[in-house]
């Protein structure tokens, strides 16, 4: 998979990337963030995140595609979801590693914002669901369960639960000896 900058992504959509957007990635802040449940929400179950920022990301017609957004092409996506860009992949657990399988939804951030809320692209609608206020909200699981209705933008319902499947590396497990 061959990585691009991140800078391409705002450059791809038109956007200035906010300074938070730009430290989540040069600071790697997405380590350990690579399983989400989505819970109480459009989209459930569990998903491995994927933040490489690869031409599929940069190519909206190509990610809207792959994710079966029949509805809606790239200059739809712009008009409909100004300052909308793609910032994760997802790819359900009981597929992972075969790569065709769509779920038909993506993570989006609002790069016109300085919080950088994250918002849940679904193919039905199509229309965005607010999971997480911020970036800093979206890191630590915090769902947007009070986020307003919209009338600049198909929104749907909120998320009401998210959170993070995390695992140690075998080396930082407890053991489980019975104790003597």
């Amino acid at each position: 998979m061959s990585r691009v900058p991140h800078g391409q992504i705002a450059a791809a959509y038109s956007v200035k990337p906010p300074p938070r957007y730009l430290n989540f990635f040069e600071t790697r802040e997405f380590r350990g963030l690579s399983k989400i449940q989505l819970k109480r929400g459009f989209l459930e179950g569990e998903f491995v995140v994927d933040y490489n920022v690869t031409r599929r990301l940069l190519d909206i017609e190509g990610l809207l595609e792959h994710e079966q957004f029949h509805e809606t092409d790239g200059l739809a996506w712009k008009l409909t979801f100004p300052g909308f860009v793609p910032f994760a992949t997802l790819e359900s657990t009981l597929h992972y590693g075969s790569g065709s399988v769509s779920v038909g939804a993506f993570l989006v951030l609002r790069l016109s914002r300085p919080e950088c809320p994250v918002y849940v692209a679904v193919r039905d609608g199509p229309a965005v669901m607010p999971l997480a206020r911020s970036l800093d909200a979206f890191v630590r699981g915090q769902a947007w369960r009070d986020a307003a209705p919209s009338d600049q933008f198909p929104q749907g319902a909120p998320y009401y639960a998210f959170g993070w499947r995390r695992h140690r590396p075998a080396h930082l497990t407890p053991s489980r000896r019975p104790r003597a």
